[in-house]
């Protein structure tokens, strides 16, 4: 049998081994991973210029009548995808609803006046809160323009604190459409509609209002990239710890 101080030995040579070839692989699999992810995040940002710079033809639309929108394919299925995304989770909700199915008969077609939405900026801002601590939300601005009436509004998108699996994405169609349409309604004075020479009545306000709100959340999902990178970064310094 082998004397106390020999086991004892043995033992720590095994666990001096074990620390060297684990620590090593350990380093290597950290070093990997950190270089993936920075790979995936140049990646991402060279999609994201190029996304940019398509957009900027759209941004000269939306400055022009963010109602052009209402003819293209996309944002009629983006309203389609909404209508049926609340009819399954918040059918409570279909009710409170008055926006016709179809987007070719919007009244929003009959305003006198154009829509403008311009100052497109995606904003980024660290804060912190006494429950969940330090945290970055990002937000989308943007000027609304009817007629000669305009007001600035935010748009929230996703918020992130210290950890990525706490990652919120509030970039929901329905959640925006929501906090759009709570911001927009009970404005005063009210957003200026007008049909013909005169000023629309309440209930055609009320529906506009959803309608109009449809249009900017749809653009908010337009000119939010890059939430994904988010995500890649805190996973980075995690890691790279």
């Amino acid at each position: 049998m082998a004397t106390l101080n020999e086991s004892l030995a043995a033992y720590y040579a095994i666990e001096r081994q074990k620390a060297h070839e684990i620590t090593e692989q350990a380093r290597q699999l950290q070093q990997a991973i950190v270089a993936q992810l920075c790979s995936l995040q140049a990646k991402e940002l060279t999609f994201i210029k190029r996304q940019q710079q398509a957009l900027e033809a759209v941004r000269s639309h939306l400055a022009l009548d963010a109602r052009s929108l209402l003819q293209t394919a996309e944002f009629i299925a983006f309203v389609q995808d909404l209508r049926n995304w609340r009819s399954t989770v918040k059918p409570d909700t279909a009710g409170l609803i008055q926006v016709a199915p179809n987007v070719a008969e919007w009244q929003l077609h009959q305003l006198s006046t154009s829509i403008r939405l311009t100052q497109i900026e995606a904003l980024k801002e660290d804060d912190v809160d006494e429950a969940v601590g330090a945290y970055t939300s990002y937000q989308l601005a943007m000027i609304l323009e009817v007629g000669d009436w305009q007001q600035a509004l935010c748009i929230p998108t996703a918020i992130v604190d210290c950890d990525p699996l706490h990652y919120q994405d509030v970039n929901n169609g329905w959640s925006r459409w929501q906090a759009i349409f709570d911001c927009l309604y009970p404005m005063t004075p009210p957003i200026p509609f007008v049909m013909g020479d005169s000023a629309v009545s309440s209930p055609e306000r009320l529906i506009l209002t959803q309608e109009l709100s449809y249009l900017i959340a749809y653009t908010g999902e337009l000119f939010t990239l890059s939430r994904f990178a988010a995500r890649l970064g805190l996973l980075q310094n995690l890691i790279g710890h």
